[in-house]
């Protein structure tokens, strides 16, 4: 679970609209190449609550390691 806090509600709201846009376009992006983590962006959950944003993404440890050896969580540079 990841929790961001907002200047303000209105903050909030236009972060997640922005932040759900992101995913779907990085779901798109990967979707052939890597699906472990198409399906992971495509389960992420976010809520605007307040001034706050919630982002919860829920995956199985067999994902996580998948995940791992793919090093899509690897910074390119």
């Amino acid at each position: 679970m990841f929790e961001a806090v907002c200047g303000s509600p209105e903050d909030a709201n236009t972060f997640a609209a922005l932040l759900t846009a992101g995913l779907m376009y990085r779901k798109y992006q990967v979707g052939n190449t890597n699906p472990e983590l198409g399906q992971l962006l495509d389960s992420a959950q976010i809520t605007p609550s307040g001034d706050r944003l919630d982002l919860k993404l829920s995956l199985t440890d067999d994902q996580m390691l998948s995940l791992i050896r793919k090093n899509t969580f690897a910074v390119t540079m």
